[in-house]
């Protein structure tokens, strides 16, 4: 979350989380607690253990889908497997949340993108000390007609004026550091002239992987112009379904290596599969990890006990060796599209040899494996 001043500079916007400053990033999380409170964020990450059945996340890859999109309602188990995709006013897609014993009450993804927003804002007006009413809202490239105008309608639920909605990968290599030192060092070196502007033309990769959704852009930089020319994604590909596959994996390990267990609980679940995310995120910087998992008998047969598997980044880059090359195949897409898009704007074709920079954002990005493979299409240094 940041701010762009009069001046064109950025500023992040810290997140205050009991009463001190951290990382400007908000989880998108949202949890209606047992004594009805609505949480939003990391206080909703914190409960996800105890209250699995209502808390939702990547809700986005709901927002302006049919029920009858999938058939097989891929994307409704990536959102949360517990929770059920129902039809709401026709076909729309919806979450459903429990409410008391006995009761069910379905929430329309805009909504529940709505408070995610409104959190965010009230953040912002909290660190700015002033109102804040006009927003960009970013969304993954590949997100059709419907999703954008479900996002808009979002951001009207929230309270906002979403001025406008762009693509994730260009807002990234907007707030790059590193790109906009590129385009200012750029601006100095150059004139205004047709002729200057082709010779130091620039281009540029942007792979956006977060946690829901994988996009490239492929960029074209002259001076302090920039030009996204093509894009590629999976809306539906991120680094959540890699804590999901870790999940299934570690889950049938931990079952052979401790026999008569029960780990099919939600409750359990949720507890490996953040246990599954945090050895993700340790992977990319070291080579194993000791996942721990506590397992609570539910009928109080045994003790409490931590169920242990060490894991090995060698081990962890094979369960996941499917989703990392599906998370390439768009960016093989997008080069093979670009040539001939680019030889129709400027008048010469390209080539992955041609690529200068290649700019790394996301989480999931950070994994050694899949960088390892966006950078064997280049001949360049990765920022």
């Amino acid at each position: 979350m940041a701010i762009i001043k009069e001046d064109g500079t950025r500023q992040d916007i810290g997140i205050y989380v009991d009463d001190s400053d951290v990382d400007p990033c908000i989880p998108s999380i949202v949890a209606f607690a047992q004594n009805g409170e609505l949480l939003v964020g990391e206080e909703a990450l914190r409960q996800a253990v105890v209250n699995p059945h209502s808390t939702i996340y990547e809700v986005k890859r709901l927002m302006g889908r049919s029920y009858y999109d999938d058939p097989d309602h891929k994307f409704v188990y990536r959102v949360r497997p517990t929770l059920k995709s129902h039809s709401l006013k026709g076909v729309r897609a919806a979450v459903e949340i429990p409410c008391g014993k006995f009761r069910k009450k379905l929430v329309q993804p805009e909504l529940i993108s709505a408070l995610i927003l409104r959190h965010v804002a009230d953040h912002a007006q909290r660190y700015l000390g002033v109102a804040v009413k006009d927003v960009v809202i970013s969304v993954p490239a590949q997100f059709d007609d419907a999703q954008r105008k479900a996002t808009m309608d979002a951001g009207l639920i929230a309270g906002l004026n979403p001025v406008k909605i762009v693509n994730e990968p260009t807002v990234a290599a907007f707030a790059a550091n590193s790109l906009t030192e590129k385009l200012l060092a750029a601006n100095d070196e150059i004139d205004n002239s047709e002729e200057e502007k082709q010779r130091h033309t620039i281009w540029a990769v942007v792979a956006d992987i977060g946690g829901g959704t994988t996009d490239y852009a492929l960029m074209q930089i002259q001076g302090s112009y920039y030009k996204v020319i093509t894009t590629d994604g999976d809306k539906t590909l991120g680094g959540r379904d890699i804590d999901i596959r870790l999940t299934e994996v570690m889950t049938r390990i931990l079952e052979e290596k401790y026999l008569g267990f029960d780990l099919t609980s939600s409750e359990f679940q949720q507890k490996l599969r953040i246990e599954c995310e945090n050895a993700k995120i340790v992977l990319s910087e070291k080579q194993q990890y000791s996942l721990t998992v506590e397992y609570v008998d539910q009928d109080e047969r045994t003790e409490n006990l931590p169920l242990e598997h060490l894991l090995t980044r060698v081990e962890f880059e094979e369960y996941i060796s499917g989703i990392v090359e599906a998370m390439i195949k768009p960016l093989h897409s997008l080069l093979t599209r670009a040539g001939g898009s680019i030889t129709e704007t400027v008048g010469q074709g390209i080539k992955a040899e041609n690529i200068e920079d290649l700019y790394l954002v996301g989480g999931t990005s950070h994994i050694p494996k899949l960088k390892e493979l966006l950078l064997s299409y280049f001949i360049i240094k990765v920022q």
